[in-house]
């Protein structure tokens, strides 16, 4: 089962780590970060990342309550527990570098 939530402005802001040379990344919205030796790695692990928090949020009986506190919303009514083949979910999300750890500001 696939559900898509219509996400506005869900942003990573991204920096490269010049000493580690690994890419950092947080996103306030979520209060999540993610890191990744490569770009592709990076990208990799956000949508693990959110692909795990919407599932836990869906199997512990947050997510909607979490969707409107976000002020988001989902195109499909979500199943009141997780389906046994699963669920994949469609987040989609921007990114923007920045140029310092200092605008890393969502976890710490």
């Amino acid at each position: 089962m696939q559900i898509a939530i219509e996400i506005n402005n869900l942003i990573w802001n991204v920096f490269r780590d010049p000493a580690s040379e690994r890419w950092i990344a947080s996103c306030d919205a979520l209060k999540q970060t993610a890191a990744g030796a490569s770009w592709g790695e990076l990208l990799d692990e956000i949508e693990g990342l959110l692909q795990d928090l919407f599932t836990h949020l869906l199997e512990e009986g947050e997510l909607e309550k979490t969707l409107l506190a976000l002020g988001w919303t989902q195109h499909v009514k979500l199943p009141k527990r997780l389906p046994k083949k699963g669920v994949r979910w469609d987040v989609p999300f921007g990114v923007v570098r920045t140029a310092t750890p200092l605008a890393l500001n969502a976890v710490r």
